[in-house]
């Protein structure tokens, strides 16, 4: 049985060596009739081999019919040899082996044993530091990249910005910044750093730049991490801008108060307590019905075409966040009676309507906790929430929150305040950061 699965796997080595050579051949191709100098090189060699036969058949002498029966043998297969060395050499890294041999050194194979394919390396054109590595990765899907980001750092002497999937599900997209890059511990937030357009939150910094979100195109986070990670700052970051942006914000504060002090209250509706939540969602619910009613009236799709529509039959509608710190403890029905029971139904059913019909009218949901699964977030809403962001987690805690052991291996456990994010609205999956540190407001 042991000798029939390694005959197999040595069968399916072959038949990947014999693949990826032509596929590598094919795109040294490719590279030549898209790039005339390389066929320029092609057309020189040819030239040249031409003009020495020519040379050899000018030539006269008892020695020369000898002479160019040696070249012919000599020139015919460096005719064809040279050039196909050439497309080959073209087709792919020179270090692709040496990177291949590497990533199987440190366990990132498929079923049957193959290390991903290293297909090209390139220069970020924005980022000069940092070199995109395209590898073909049959059968290692990106969320196994993500749980192996630590062995790759190592394979690879680098540090991972972000990974990804490429042009299609056999591609995989990673960019590599140099070893000795690092973010800085503490980046202090001002205000003046707001960006201009009304629904961009900034988030921190990458090694690549600024980290942002776009409501208008994320309408719902959930935000992950253990205690201590900077969870609840990072979630405090998002709505000080949402405020300073005009958006109307709403806070569930199970914790009496002590988070979200009076200048949070002056600007934004809070409630603390299970009765006053049910009253605040029945009216973003109705807000949101309201809201439908104007769109379809005035023929618009989302709340941007809306508020640029003349004919629209009311004023511009205002973006909407309603966001939990600790969300698990309204969902939490221990030791809770029957009335209370069917009131946190009532909220997740309020919940789970906002979140499936909130992204096209400007209603957007952020939730924090400490640990995102099932019991703690209901899948209806949960699976709602498009954009995922985590601070320090142990592997559990990361699969749970990203869908990898990505947190657990990017991340500092000493450093808070640094996040990854996986936006799949946004193409920033994996994406390392060090968020805006804001000082209390009160």
């Amino acid at each position: 049985m042991k000798n029939s699965i390694n005959d197999k796997r040595r069968s399916l080595a072959q038949e990947t060596n014999v693949e990826q050579t032509a596929r590598r051949f094919g795109r040294g191709l490719r590279k030549v009739v898209r790039e005339p100098w390389r066929l320029l090189v092609l057309l020189a060699w040819e030239v040249a081999l031409t003009v020495l036969w020519l040379w050899a058949r000018a030539r006269t002498g008892p020695l020369a019919v000898v002479g160019r029966a040696l070249l012919v043998l000599f020139l015919a297969p460096l005719a064809v040899a040279v050039p196909a060395v050439l497309c080959w050499t073209w087709g792919g890294p020179l270090r692709a082996n040496r990177v291949q041999r590497d990533l199987l050194r440190v366990g990132l194979v498929n079923a049957a044993g193959e290390p991903p394919v290293l297909v090209d390396m390139h220069k970020d054109p924005d980022h000069a530091k940092i070199t995109v590595y395209v590898f073909y990765s049959r059968g290692i899907p990106s969320p196994v990249w993500l749980d192996n980001a630590g062995p790759i750092q190592s394979a690879l002497n680098g540090t991972v910005i972000k990974i990804f999937e490429g042009t299609d599900n056999q591609h995989i997209d990673l960019h590599i910044a140099p070893p000795q890059s690092k973010l800085p511990v503490e980046l202090p937030w001002y205000d003046r750093r707001l960006p201009v357009n009304h629904t961009v939150i900034l988030l921190g910094e990458s090694l690549v730049g600024p980290v942002n979100l776009d409501f208008a195109k994320t309408p719902h986070v959930l935000l992950a991490g253990a205690t201590g990670s900077g969870k609840s700052e990072l979630l405090k970051l998002m709505l000080r801008q949402s405020v300073l942006h005009g958006m109307d914000v709403y806070i569930a504060d199970f914790k009496g108060g002590l988070d979200f002090g009076r200048r949070w209250r002056d600007a934004c509706h809070v409630c603390y307590d299970l009765d006053g939540l049910l009253v605040m969602l029945d009216g973003l619910k109705a807000n949101l019905k309201s809201r439908m009613e104007a769109l379809r009236a005035a023929d618009c799709a989302n709340i941007e075409e809306y508020n640029q529509c003349e004919d629209r039959p009311t004023g511009p509608l205002r973006h909407i966040v309603f966001a939990c710190d600790e969300a698990a403890e309204i969902f939490d029905k221990s030791g809770m009676s029957k009335a209370d029971k069917e009131k946190v139904e009532q909220v997740v059913r309020n919940l789970s309507t906002i979140a499936r019909e909130g992204r096209a009218l400007g209603i957007h949901l952020i939730l924090a906790t400490q640990r995102p699964d099932a019991d703690n977030i209901p899948g209806q809403i949960r699976s709602n929430l498009d954009t995922r962001i985590c601070g320090r987690a142990d592997k559990n805690l990361s699969i749970v929150s990203l869908g990898s052991a990505a947190a657990d291996e990017l991340l500092p456990k000493d450093v808070p305040g640094r996040f990854i994010i996986n936006d799949r609205t946004g193409g920033t999956d994996g994406t390392v950061f060090q968020a805006y540190h804001m000082k209390k407001w009160r």
